[in-house]
């Protein structure tokens, strides 16, 4: 018969079965390593998502501006008489693609005093607002409003060909943060 002793030999473990301490902590370690890398690309990955999409809004914002300034007439369409505060859309166009000469020295003249507001009517509020027309053949500034962006900004940049006095034009706008 077998002695309570004897019977507890029987059924303990052997060496077979053990986890050895050095083994658990080299799975940890990888297991943690793993972890570690996977946490490290995704907040990389969330990242460039967020800027891709701050960079992608700011151009809209771009294209939507320097759309309304060489396709639309503005709202009203004689905004170029009136004060700014009943003014809801600039544009410069006389008709599609061809510039009134007296809307766009009324823009250019609102640069000092009114920069804020043409850009809350452009729908820019948040971003700096450069716009340059010159002539296409030899780059010769006709007209200007906003300021240029500083350097090391995001700038995004939208281009419109145009008439203007019955030559070609090159519409520039620039948005940036």
């Amino acid at each position: 018969m077998k002695t309570g002793l004897s019977w507890l030999k029987a059924f303990s473990i052997g060496k077979k079965g053990q986890i050895f301490s050095v083994d658990a902590i080299a799975a940890v370690s990888v297991f943690l390593f793993i972890l570690l890398i996977t946490i490290s690309y995704s907040t990389e990955v969330s990242n460039k998502i967020s800027e891709v999409e701050t960079d992608n809004s700011r151009y809209d914002a771009a294209l939507a501006a320097a759309n309304s300034i060489v396709y639309s007439y503005g709202e009203p369409s004689n905004w170029e008489n009136l004060q700014l505060s009943g003014v809801s859309a600039i544009g410069l166009a006389k008709s599609r693609n061809e510039i009134d000469n007296a809307k766009l020295m009324r823009l250019a003249d609102l640069n000092a005093a009114n920069y804020n507001e043409v850009k809350e009517i452009l729908g820019l509020e948040k971003y700096g607002l450069k716009i340059d027309v010159e002539e296409l053949q030899n780059g010769q500034g006709i007209a200007e409003f906003g300021m240029e962006p500083e350097t090391g900004s995001k700038v995004s940049v939208v281009r419109r060909i145009a008439v203007h006095e019955n030559e070609n034009a090159l519409v520039i706008v620039k948005v940036f943060e």
